[in-house]
């Protein structure tokens, strides 16, 4: 492909190779944790993926709605994970106090 091929896509030198480059803004993609760390991954129409290491440090997420996830949170945590339903969560009064 040339270097402004069809997708309007860029080669540049990131660290000791080059690489295609495309924006990211408006992908959609899934986060996904490793023994390695998280990383983003892509489908295609085909139903094929691409896996990205994470890099960027400040990255704005959106949740998708329908997609299952809950904020829980007490004195002491504060975890994003799945919804209490996907969990089989047993729902009580109030949040816990530290102590």
């Amino acid at each position: 492909m040339s270097k402004t091929g069809k997708n309007n896509n860029l080669c540049y030198r990131y660290g000791n190779a080059n690489c295609q480059v495309r924006p990211a803004d408006g992908v959609s993609g899934f986060l996904h944790s490793s023994a390695d760390g998280y990383f983003f991954r892509v489908y295609d129409k085909s139903g094929d993926f691409t896996d990205y290491q994470l890099l960027h440090d400040d990255l704005e997420v959106t949740i998708a709605r329908g997609a299952l996830a809950s904020f829980y949170a007490n004195e002491t945590i504060a975890v994003l994970d799945h919804s209490p339903a996907v969990l089989g969560l047993t729902a009580v009064t109030r949040p816990d106090k530290e102590g």
